[in-house]
């Protein structure tokens, strides 16, 4: 994914080659969700961490992450292209034991948002459904408009 041709941060190189063409914010984070989900595979082996270093790690050489790589980068890429892009972190709901949800550290789930607010909506990258085995992970906001 690193392109070396010019003096830009490779982050932002990497951003302005996955959104080439895209004439409007909200066509931009979608062309980032569907870089990623295009180039890297979701694998929870994969190295923890969302540092600068792990997030060229994970977009340079591994090619797979959690949903906390993907979220990060996502958040990374859309920043470089000056889109109001963040992380959430959650938990999908655990394990119920006699009432009571035992929610441990494998429900946790990350996920990037760029609210783009000329189109009043929200991208979401979400990773939830191939974290529970249910194929490819589910679009944000449908397919992304004129995509």
């Amino acid at each position: 994914m690193r392109i070396t041709t010019s003096q830009e941060p490779a982050p932002r190189q990497t951003a302005q080659e996955a959104t080439k063409g895209a004439d409007t914010p909200i066509r931009q984070a979608y062309r980032l969700q569907n870089f990623l989900r295009t180039t890297a595979k979701y694998d929870i082996t994969a190295p923890p961490g969302h540092s600068l270093k792990a997030l060229e790690f994970f977009m340079d050489t591994t090619y797979r992450g959690t949903s906390e790589q993907f979220a990060s980068s996502f958040a990374l890429l859309a920043r470089t292209l000056g889109l109001p892009a963040r992380v959430v972190v959650g938990f999908r709901p655990g394990k119920a034991e006699n009432g009571v949800y035992h929610v441990r550290s494998g429900h946790v789930l990350a996920w990037g948002g760029d609210q783009v607010r000329e189109a009043r909506m929200a991208v979401v990258l979400s990773h939830a459904r191939q974290e529970r085995g249910q194929g490819r992970p589910r679009r944000g906001v449908g397919g992304g408009p004129g995509e």
